[in-house]
């Protein structure tokens, strides 16, 4: 069992929006995976209406998701951690400082460097493969920001903000499934 957890800044918008995408997509695979979010801000709070319109177009109900506080949760039981931007990542690692930094990526970071390496082997292990992908990358990498990382944050931007996060979602959720062979 792969096990991915998704963090963003309140756990309202596009982790639940990601987890969601990878949540179906596991579901229609049968891949043996579990698929969290958390984020940083408060708890117990429901996504926004938008953001429950715009998934419900890919048949995706986040409405009964509830936020959930990364302080709730221990992120060293995950296989994979997938921020949304890069600042998540050095708050991830503050956080819980034990994390080894081949399992936590921002999503696009992430497709762009196992990409090359290709889907993970059915036979390989999950840490091994992601140690590879990490290659040279050290701490200090994680320093430099780099927008170019992020998934933009639709929260109180409109509908159309909604789409377009959700379909950059999609996509590398797609990717995720396909490289991690779930």
């Amino acid at each position: 069992m792969v096990r991915i957890l998704f963090i963003c800044s309140a756990n309202i918008c596009r982790s639940p929006m990601a987890e969601g995408f990878l949540r179906k997509a596991v579901t229609d695979r049968s891949g043996d995976t579990l698929v969290n979010s958390a984020g940083f801000l408060g708890s117990n709070s429901p996504p926004p209406p938008d953001a429950c319109t715009v998934m419900r177009s890919y048949d995706i109900d986040v409405s009964q998701h509830r936020s959930v506080n990364i302080s709730d949760i221990k992120p060293v039981e995950f296989d994979l951690i997938l921020t949304m931007e890069t600042e998540h990542i050095r708050r991830v690692v503050v956080f819980e400082q034990s994390l080894s930094l081949h399992k936590i990526y921002t999503l696009k970071e992430f497709v762009q460097r196992a990409q090359p390496y290709g889907p993970k082997k059915h036979n390989q292990n999950v840490d091994d493969w992601l140690k590879l992908i990490n290659g040279h990358r050290k701490a200090i990498d994680l320093m430099a920001y780099d927008s170019g990382y992020d998934v933009a944050d639709p929260y109180g931007k409109g509908i159309k903000a909604f789409e377009s996060t959700a379909q950059e979602l999609y996509e590398l959720t797609s990717h995720v499934c396909n490289l991690l062979s779930i």
